[in-house]
């Protein structure tokens, strides 16, 4: 991390999943955002990720995408080129 040099830490730490008949139907993450110099929390957030199969496959991207959605919408983040694209515009299953 001291290496990097950045300002500021995200983390996302899996906190719970739910199973259905031994496979994962949903995912709980803590989200954070730390301030390095000093040590603060600036930000945060509880994930639930419940997505069929995308948990499988996309869910970095879904997870990913929503967190800067809710980065920005807290104007925590001012612009992103992600955000900007078509693909923004797809509903996820995501709770805040």
């Amino acid at each position: 991390m001291k290496a990097f040099g950045g300002s500021y830490v995200l983390t996302v730490d899996l906190i719970a999943e739910s199973l259905v008949d031994d496979k994962v139907k949903g995912v709980y993450y803590d989200a954070r955002l730390y301030r390095r110099e000093p040590k603060k929390i600036v930000w945060r957030a509880d994930v639930h990720l419940t997505r069929g199969n995308v948990l499988a496959g996309g869910a970095g991207e879904i997870l990913a995408t929503d967190l800067l959605r809710r980065l920005s919408a807290d104007a925590v983040v001012k612009a992103c080129e992600k955000l900007a694209s078509p693909a923004d515009a797809m509903e996820t299953s995501l709770e805040w």
